[in-house]
């Protein structure tokens, strides 16, 4: 478990300076995919104002250098915070 502590760190330190990117999500899509999503952890299907949410975009922004914002609707999902944190931009490695 501490390997994996430490891989996962140690990862996310090098994306973090690695890959600059602009991450923010306009308010009028952040409104569209709460909206869509009802609010509501497309994870474990909790739902605001009980929690927190957040609008995730699906596909980390650490995997792809040439990563652009996008407007597209289905890029992004509503997650609440502990679901996304937990997730992480690494969490790919462990499904390997």
């Amino acid at each position: 478990m501490r390997e994996r502590q430490k891989l996962n760190k140690h990862f996310r330190t090098l994306a973090n300076k690695s890959l600059n990117h602009q991450r923010k999500i306009g308010s009028r899509l952040r409104y569209q995919v709460l909206l869509r999503d009802k609010s509501t952890c497309q994870i474990c299907g909790r739902s605001a104002p009980s929690i927190r949410v957040h609008v995730d975009h699906k596909i980390p922004v650490s995997w792809d250098k040439d990563w652009k914002p996008s407007s597209n609707l289905d890029d992004y999902q509503v997650l609440c915070e502990d679901c996304n944190l937990g997730k992480s931009d690494m969490s790919w490695i462990w499904s390997i």
